[in-house]
């Protein structure tokens, strides 16, 4: 696991898209989708985030969450919050 500020953690979590996806260029909003990003992916991803920032991201929340960057960002430090 690594530690970052959470200064970082939008940094960091636009890096593991990157790593998982190989998308280097996209917005906060853009649609996974629509950047080709498909389930499996996502699935690659939660796990990912989930080492990294060690949290446990619930199940129920990855359909309403995993839907663009923001909504990711948004979850994780919701999360992290949650885990202080």
């Amino acid at each position: 696991m690594t530690v970052i500020n959470k200064s970082e953690y939008k940094d960091k979590l636009r890096e593991v898209i990157t790593e998982i996806t190989g998308i280097k260029d996209f917005k906060d909003d853009d649609v996974f989708t629509e950047l080709g990003i498909d389930s499996l992916t996502v699935l690659e991803l939660i796990q990912e985030i989930e080492d990294e920032f060690d949290i446990l991201i619930p199940e129920e929340t990855i359909e309403e969450y995993f839907t663009d960057f923001n909504s990711v960002y948004q979850n994780i430090m919701k999360l992290m919050d949650e885990k202080e």
